[in-house]
């Protein structure tokens, strides 16, 4: 019996020792959360000027780019006149090009774009097989964020800029080459853009080419035909012998959506971009979770979280002269008979001495010894927020767990409760006690940053549920329950009162945050700090005990 596409995947990748990257593309976006292409983008918001974007493309001879900038000079002009005061202040930080306001406007919509997944039973379906495909990262062209709300545990970097000026470890990363709608100026969107991008490219392939050389790279989401991935490719053959090129035939590997029902099918094919020959291998289908499915099925025993954080760490090992506080040797590495014979292990943590049995943190009498408590996450807490069925030590959380989490988990983490119940906050808002430093600022950011959980966009919709004083019982009897979760961030603070909004959060719990429902999990656990804030935190000033 013939094997079908997940088979056939599989054992194609079987014999790479290194996991895949991805690189994807709009056609992605587009399945999942109905973002429109460049140039639909662009006519989107050259319609707000009520303008035609034939009449931008044709004053440009067709070329996107430059169409692009001519739109973003009209914008500019046109969103200078329709902001309102609070919105032009709120971005003034970053109105720092003629193309700032469109690339804002373009970044609010997708932002709002990203976390409005199509509720289609086959597509849930696909993107949790996605999210649990085993590769060691993705580099996208794409500007929203729907690939790192997927992948939560891995380290984006913005722009050519973030990615240049850092030490990528190669695995658990998101690499956003054309910019992000999390930083409006980083989007690559004008002919100015393109050419800064041009001038840095050389540098950016050179961080790239070890990829392409270590990794198969599976394309998804792009045509072949796609300039983007022919200049990329292109400027990458550029640097490789003919052997290493005739290498990587297997290893470029296209994800072909059969949109005239072919059939499933895989086939050698051989693209010519700038007078270079490239070899790829073509994987045509109808049914991206069959090649999801391929994914997840290959073996990591480390999770990619971990291995990044070692391999970061293991490199600073190496380039630091003196690493001693992240090494410890139980031999003499000046002895030359010990180093005939050593044999590698490899700890990760915290240099401890542990006895006992190992620690526990799923629910109901969990048991958490001293050292468990740099193994609990966010999830963890946020359940204990909402059910208090974790049974740990609110100092040790403070102490130890929530400082860790920092690192590495985003701003969002439940932190008031355990103030609170570890005695380190007064009912005046005092706080006291030995307190980690990050704990101290976070709180003191939270109780003075009134946007600290606003989420932008909705202007208008945050303006009538606020000027209405909606509870939040209201908003379930006019909203529907998918959009229930964003509109609760545009309330008045004052009108939300804790006990529905803990009844709200108590009966989603397995919606949001078993099920990991798209990037709407992270609005979840945003929400959550919001709980925590207003039920145990909400203090009119937070001071510092002297």
């Amino acid at each position: 019996m013939a094997l079908g596409i997940e088979e056939r995947l599989s054992d194609h990748l079987s014999q790479f020792e290194t996991l895949p990257f991805l690189f994807v593309g709009s056609g992605l976006s587009k399945r999942y959360i109905g973002s429109e292409s460049w140039e639909l983008l662009l006519t989107k918001f050259s319609d707000r000027l009520q303008k035609q974007f034939s009449y931008y493309r044709s004053s440009a001879k067709g070329d996107l780019a430059v169409a692009g900038k001519l739109l973003a000079k009209d914008y500019h002009e046109y969103w200078f006149h329709n902001s309102d005061e609070h919105k032009i202040k709120s971005y003034e930080p970053e109105l720092t090009e003629e193309s700032s306001p469109l690339k804002i406007d373009i970044s609010e919509y997708l932002l709002e774009r990203s976390n409005e997944i199509k509720q289609d039973e086959t597509l849930l379906k696909e993107l949790d097989l996605l999210k649990r495909a085993n590769v060691d990262g993705i580099i996208t062209t794409n500007w929203d964020i729907l690939l790192e709300e997927l992948f939560q545990d891995y380290v984006t970097f913005i722009g050519q800029d973030e990615l240049l000026n850092s030490t990528p470890q190669m695995i658990g990363e998101i690499y956003n080459i054309h910019g992000s709608c999390r930083s409006p100026n980083s989007i690559v969107l004008t002919s100015d853009d393109y050419d800064k991008f041009s001038k840095k490219n050389p540098y950016l392939i050179a961080k790239l080419l070890t990829i392409f050389i270590e990794h198969p790279v599976i394309f998804m989401g792009y045509s072949l035909q796609d300039d983007n991935i022919r200049n990329i490719l292109n400027d990458v053959i550029a640097c490789l012998s003919e052997e290493n090129i005739k290498r990587m035939e297997k290893q470029l590997i296209f994800v072909e959506w059969d949109e005239e029902n072919k059939g499933d099918a895989i086939y050698n094919d051989y693209s010519t971009y700038g007078g270079n020959t490239i070899p790829i291998t073509v994987f045509r289908t109808d049914d991206f979770s069959a090649i999801f499915r391929a994914l997840c099925s290959i073996e990591r025993k480390i999770p990619t979280k971990i291995l990044r954080v070692f391999k970061e760490q293991l490199y600073e090992i190496v380039k630091t002269n003196d690493p001693t506080d992240k090494i410890n040797v139980c031999i003499d590495i000046n002895n030359e008979e010990d180093l005939r014979d050593i044999r590698f292990v490899v700890g990760f943590g915290e240099c401890t001495n542990v006895s006992g049995e190992g620690t526990n943190v799923s629910g109901e009498g969990t048991n958490v010894s001293k050292v468990g408590y740099l193994s609990i996450k966010v999830k963890h807490l946020i359940r204990d927020l909402i059910f208090d069925d974790l049974k740990c030590d609110p100092k040790e959380i403070i102490q130890s767990t929530w400082p860790n989490l920092a690192k590495s988990s985003g701003k969002y983490i439940p932190l008031f409760k355990y103030l609170r119940e570890g005695g380190f906050i007064t009912d005046d808002g005092i706080l006291d006690g030995d307190l980690p430093p990050k704990v101290i600022s976070t709180a003191l950011k939270i109780a003075s940053d009134e946007k600290y959980f606003d989420i932008r966009g909705y202007d208008q919709k945050r303006k009538d549920i606020r000027e209405a004083h909606l509870s939040l019982p209201e908003l379930f009897e006019l909203y529907d329950t998918g959009v229930i979760l964003y509109y609760i961030f545009l309330m008045n603070p004052e009108d939300i009162r804790t006990h529905d909004l803990y009844d709200y959060l108590h009966n989603y719990y397995e919606y949001y945050e078993l099920e990991e429902v798209g990037p709407r999990r992270s609005f979840f656990r945003k929400l959550a700090c919001l709980y925590d804030w207003l039920e145990y935190g909400n203090f009119e000033k937070i001071t510092v005990a002297e």
